[in-house]
């Protein structure tokens, strides 16, 4: 099965590199040198029953990794709100359950960045990042990963809504906040219009900054709610199909 799986992967553009997991002690048995090699060709070796992704090539995914964090039910939540919201793209991507129970969503992406964090527990551990462009992701069908939404066959390329909407989503579950009063950050006008723009930033009424927002292309998205608490507007650029949102003003 592995032989064939792995023949797909590099058909599709993955570089995925098989290796051999103990088992008994859930963890790999060693890592392939000259995995970061572009070059290097990892023939299977017998022994061989794991998979690790180097991404890359348009090919990333979101880790969601429970263990960082108190709320065991943020991927169920974050299923939840892109299953309401956009079905339609969980149709576009493969989710995998991970051997210390949290979760991989792969997608595809013309336009990934580096690594990201996006969301942060309490107490700021890694919840759920972007891994794309280089670090190592072990998949299915290593020992201890299943598949739970589809295949990696499955798996199609977003638009750049569809991308946004998902960066959002899981950005929408940072519990993390910082010691300092991220509003108490300096603004730096520019030289001799310091108390112009600062009269003009403190003094704006919401229907002058709604009209600003409108001229660069967002429009108000009325009863838009994540959760019943949340407090924010959201905006969606003109002209967007996505189901998600562009921006949220406090």
């Amino acid at each position: 099965m592995l032989k064939h799986i792995l023949s797909d992967y590099i058909t599709a553009g993955i570089r995925a590199i098989p290796f051999e997991w103990d088992e008994i002690n859930n963890v790999p048995k060693y890592q392939k040198e000259g995995w970061n090699d572009p070059s290097k060709q990892f023939p299977l070796l017998p022994g061989d029953n794991a998979l690790q992704i180097v991404t890359g090539n348009g090919w990333g995914a979101l880790d969601f990794d429970l263990k960082n964090t108190s709320n065991k039910k943020l991927f169920e939540q974050w299923m939840n709100i892109v299953n309401a919201d956009a079905p339609d793209i969980l149709g576009k991507l493969f989710i995998e359950k991970t051997r210390s129970g949290g979760f991989h969503v792969w997608m595809r992406y013309d336009k990934f960045p580096h690594k990201m964090q996006l969301a942060q527990s309490e107490s700021g551990h890694e919840a759920i990042a972007l891994y794309c462009n280089g670090p190592l992701v072990y998949t299915w069908p290593t020992p201890n990963y299943t598949e739970v939404h589809q295949s990696m066959s499955d798996v199609e390329i977003l638009t750049d809504d569809e991308y946004s909407y998902l960066i959002g989503v899981s950005q929408y579950f940072n519990e993390y906040k910082p010691e300092y009063d991220p509003s108490a950050k300096a603004v730096n006008y520019p030289k001799g219009y310091e108390t112009e723009l600062a009269k003009y930033d403190n003094e704006i009424s919401d229907e002058s900054f709604e009209t600003l927002l409108e001229t660069i292309g967002l429009i108000p998205i009325k009863n838009f709610r994540y959760g019943k608490k949340d407090k924010f507007i959201a905006y969606r650029r003109k002209g967007s199909d996505s189901p998600g949102i562009s921006a949220k003003v406090y």
